[in-house]
């Protein structure tokens, strides 16, 4: 039986964690997208979810093709035998990609209350449907 190291298993999650948040929001703002009407909102979604998809497809190609061969990320420590990007564009890729999710994310959770606001409903109507529907943001 094989058995992964921390770093293997730190490896393979950070990609796939990536790539999970990339199909949560783009499911999310396709969502959203279905409920708008006012074409600032739609911009707004499509601004937000290009911007994140973008970013998060660079970080996860830059967080996969970091070392030369992608074993010597785990090896390097050993005796390995390869050549890895510097340390420190990774640390601020990562900075960057935790500021975009965060924004996106608050984009994504705060625009449904401006999407009911005007809605011919009581104000506690407001405010459930606007919750429910930041919900799948959160």
């Amino acid at each position: 039986m094989v058995y992964l190291t921390p770093i293997q298993w730190w490896w393979a999650c950070e990609p796939v964690y990536v790539l999970a948040s990339m199909a949560l929001k783009l499911s999310i703002a396709c969502m959203l997208l279905r409920l708008t009407v006012v074409k600032t909102h739609r911009y707004i979604i499509y601004i937000t979810t290009f911007i994140s998809e973008l970013y998060s497809a660079f970080f996860f190609f830059l967080f996969v093709l970091q070392c030369r061969p992608s074993a010597y990320f785990w090896t390097q420590y050993t005796g390995g035998k390869g050549t890895c990007i510097n340390g420190d564009v990774i640390v601020n890729a990562t900075y960057g990609y935790s500021v975009i999710c965060c924004v996106g994310d608050w984009i994504l959770a705060i625009l449904p209350g401006f999407m009911v606001w005007d809605l011919q409903m009581n104000r506690s109507t407001k405010i459930s449907v606007a919750g429910v529907l930041a919900m799948g943001a959160m």
